[in-house]
C-alpha cells in the first residue's frame, strides 16, 4: 500500500503539469512514449495466446494521436488504411498457420484498443484541458471508493472468474461516487453544463471505466497473468493503471459528441 501511495503522489502532479503546461507537440510525444509501453505491455498478451506483435503496428499506432490532433476529418481513412495494411502484413509475414488469426486479431485489436483512446487525449488537451483532467478525476475517485467500499463491505461477488477480489458492494460505491464527483466537479469548474448531462456524464463514466477494468482482466486472466508488467511500483504495468481509461475516453468523446449536436 505504501508503494502504491508514494507512486500515485510522484504521478499525479507530473499528468497535472502535462495536462495544462505541456505544448500540444511535447504532450503528443508523451502520449506516443505511453503508447509505445502500452503496445510492449499488450504484445506480451498476445504472445502468450500465440500470437506475435507486427512492427507495422508501432508505426500506426504512435502515427494516430498526431492525425487525430492537427487532422481529424483524416481519422477514419487512416484507420481503414492501417487496418488493410496490418492484414495484408499477416498474409505476408505469417509462417505458422495457426499464429495468423491471433496475430492479426492482436495487432488490430491494439490499435483500436489502445490508440483510439489514447489519441483522444491529444485532441481534449489543448481545446478542454479541464474536461480531460474531469475524465481522469471520476476514474481516480470511481477506483479509490470501489476500493475501499469493497474491503471495508464487501461480500457479494459478482465476476469471481474476472476479478475474484472485486465485490458489488464495491462496484456499486464506483458508480455513486463517478455519479457525484462530476456534478460537483462541474458546478466549480464547467458551470455551462446542467446536472442532468453532469449526472449522466458521471453514470456513463463510472460504468464504462469499471467494465474496461474488468475488460483488461479477462485478457490477462487469458493469458495466465497477473500484471500487464511491473513497470509502476506497486501498481502493475501502465496497462493496469489505465485499463478503466481506455474506455472512458471513448465514452467521453461520444457523450461530448451528443452534446454538441443537441
Amino acid at each position: 500500500m505504501t508503494r502504491r501511495v508514494l507512486t500515485a503522489a510522484i504521478l499525479i502532479p507530473l499528468v497535472l503539469a502535462a495536462i495544462f503546461y505541456l505544448p500540444r507537440p511535447v504532450f503528443l510525444l508523451l502520449i506516443d512514449l505511453v503508447l509505445g509501453l502500452l503496445l510492449w505491455e499488450f504484445f506480451g498478451i498476445v504472445r502468450k495466446q500465440g500470437g506475435a506483435g507486427y512492427p507495422l503496428t508501432v508505426l500506426a499506432l504512435l502515427g494516430l494521436p498526431w492525425i487525430w490532433a492537427y487532422r481529424e476529418e483524416w481519422v477514419l481513412a487512416y484507420l481503414v488504411g492501417a487496418i488493410l495494411l496490418l492484414l495484408s502484413w499477416c498474409v505476408l509475414s505469417t509462417r505458422d498457420m495457426k499464429a495468423g488469426f491471433p496475430s492479426v486479431a492482436g495487432n488490430v485489436f491494439a490499435l483500436l484498443y489502445l490508440g483510439v483512446p489514447m489519441s483522444m487525449t491529444g485532441l481534449l488537451q489543448p481545446q478542454a484541458p479541464l474536461e480531460l483532467l474531469l475524465v481522469l478525476v471520476t476514474i481516480w475517485i470511481t477506483d479509490s471508493a470501489a476500493y475501499f467500499a469493497g474491503r471495508a463491505w464487501g461480500r457479494h461477488k459478482i465476476t469471481p472468474a474476472i476479478s475474484p477480489s472485486k465485490s458489488l458492494e464495491g462496484y456499486v460505491a464506483g458508480l455513486v461516487a463517478a455519479a457525484a464527483t462530476v456534478p460537483v466537479y462541474a458546478y466549480f469548474l464547467l458551470p455551462s453544463w446542467s446536472v442532468s448531462f453532469a449526472v449522466l456524464t458521471g453514470t456513463v463514466l463510472g460504468l464504462l471505466g469499471t467494465i474496461g477494468d474488468l475488460f483488461e482482466s479477462v485478457l490477462k486472466r487469458g493469458a495466465g497473468i497477473k500484471d500487464s508488467s511491473n513497470l509502476i511500483p506497486g501498481h502493475g504495468g501502465i496497462l493496469d493503471r489505465i485499463d478503466s481509461l481506455l474506455f472512458a475516453f471513448p465514452s467521453y468523446y461520444l457523450l461530448k459528441i451528443s452534446l454538441l449536436a443537441s
